[in-house]
């Protein structure tokens, strides 16, 4: 794991999570008319690292939204 690039979406997860006011975020962004989604490796260390409680499954089965978990508000 490349601890910046993680630090670096961890980061950007609590920008997000600010600029929207809820901790629930959708992991597909619509940008320049081009659907994006976040990285699933990192979503995947963020769980391990508890930084993420939920990852939550939409109705097609697929991942859609996550949750910032605790133990990000004790990050140093």
């Amino acid at each position: 794991m490349d601890s910046r690039r993680q630090d670096h979406f961890e980061a950007e997860l609590l920008r997000l999570r600010d600029a929207t006011g809820s901790d629930i975020l959708s992991i597909f962004v619509s940008f320049n008319e081009e659907r994006r989604r976040m990285d699933k490796g990192c979503i995947g260390h963020a769980v391990a690292r508890g930084f993420l409680d939920q990852v939550c499954d939409g109705p097609d089965g697929t991942v859609a939204s996550v949750s910032i978990g605790r133990r990000a508000y004790v990050r140093p």
